[in-house]
C-alpha cells in the first residue's frame, strides 16, 4: 500500500472497512445466536449464564477488534490508525480498538491487573461455594 497513489489507498482502505463492516454484522449475529442458546443450559442467575451474557454485550467489540487486527495482519503495509479512522467513517460508529496489539504489560496497567485478579478471585469463591471443584476448571 505504500507504492499506491494516495487515492488509490484511500479506495483500498474504505474496500477493506466495507469488507470488515459488512462480515462483522455477520459473525455478530451468528455469536450472540449462539450464546443465547447456551445460556438456555444455565439458570439465570449462575456463573455461566452471568459469562455468556458479559461475551455477549461484547460480541461486536471484539468481532471488530478481531477483524481489524486480521485485516492489518493480511495487508502488512496497512497503517493501523488509517484503517480505525476510515472504519468509522464506513461505520458510522466510533470502536475503542486496540488494533496495535502489543505485549500485555503495555496493553493493561498494573492497577487494572490487579483489579482483574481481585475479579477472578471473586469468580473463584463464588464457584467454591455452589459446591464445585474448582480445580476441575483448569484441567
Amino acid at each position: 500500500m505504500l507504492s499506491l497513489s494516495e487515492s488509490t489507498q484511500a479506495a483500498a482502505y474504505t474496500s477493506l472497512c466495507e469488507i470488515i463492516f459488512k462480515h462483522k454484522g455477520m459473525i455478530a449475529k451468528s455469536e450472540m445466536s449462539r450464546l443465547a442458546r447456551e445460556r438456555l443450559f444455565f439458570q439465570p442467575n449462575s456463573i455461566q449464564y452471568k459469562r455468556l451474557v458479559d461475551q455477549s454485550r461484547r460480541v461486536e467489540a471484539d468481532t471488530t477488534d478481531n477483524l481489524m487486527k486480521m485485516a492489518l495482519h493480511i495487508v502488512k503495509q496497512a497503517n493501523a490508525h488509517k484503517l480505525q479512522e476510515e472504519y468509522t467513517r464506513v461505520s458510522g460508529t466510533t470502536i475503542g480498538a486496540d488494533i496495535e496489539g502489543g505485549t500485555i504489560e503495555e496493553r493493561v496497567p498494573e492497577n487494572r491487573a490487579h483489579e482483574l485478579l481481585v475479579e477472578w478471585k471473586k469468580v473463584l469463591i463464588e464457584y467454591e461455594k455452589s459446591g464445585k471443584d474448582v480445580e476441575a476448571l483448569f484441567t
